[in-house]
């Protein structure tokens, strides 16, 4: 796997190897007691426990829950009823400034959600001892890059 982002950082490679690495090949090692438990408690949503703390832990945002258009796009929205809405929707001026702002909400929404979600997943992650970049799922020098920057083991 090569990066081809510039500067060269490992980052993206080491999101992918550790990406793969939870999908393509579950750990060899024993689980500890607490990630048991949770890999029981979690059934099949155990790999994608372990996707999200890969996610959070090197900054790759999943949308995990689409708002485009929750609000509507200026001209679309409409406080009335919707029968009065369509005797006078030929009248009424574009709103695009409208439609502008309910995307920036809906995107700030988007955000918050992932961001708490994200959160509480790392979170218990943190507590069982689950880790984003595990040494037997990454290079030999990626994970020395990734020990030299000070990162968790």
């Amino acid at each position: 796997m090569e990066e081809w982002t510039d500067p060269v950082d490992g980052e993206k490679a080491l999101f992918f190897w550790n990406l793969n690495g939870v999908i393509q090949a579950p750990s060899t090692s024993p689980l500890p007691p607490l990630q048991l438990l949770a890999r029981w408690v979690l059934g099949r949503w155990w790999v994608e426990f372990q996707l999200w703390n890969v996610f959070w832990e090197l900054d790759n945002w999943p949308v995990v829950l689409g708002l485009r258009n929750m609000l509507g796009e200026g001209r679309d929205w409409w406080p009335l009823p919707i029968d009065v809405y369509l005797r006078v929707r030929d009248r009424l001026p574009e709103l695009s400034c409208l439609g502008r702002w309910n995307r920036k909400v809906e995107g700030w929404l988007e955000w918050v959600i992932i961001l708490v979600l994200l959160g509480l997943v790392q979170g218990v992650g943190w507590v069982v001892g689950v880790r984003a970049v595990e040494k037997e799922r990454t290079p030999v020098a990626l994970w020395e890059e990734y020990q030299r920057k000070g990162r968790r083991d």
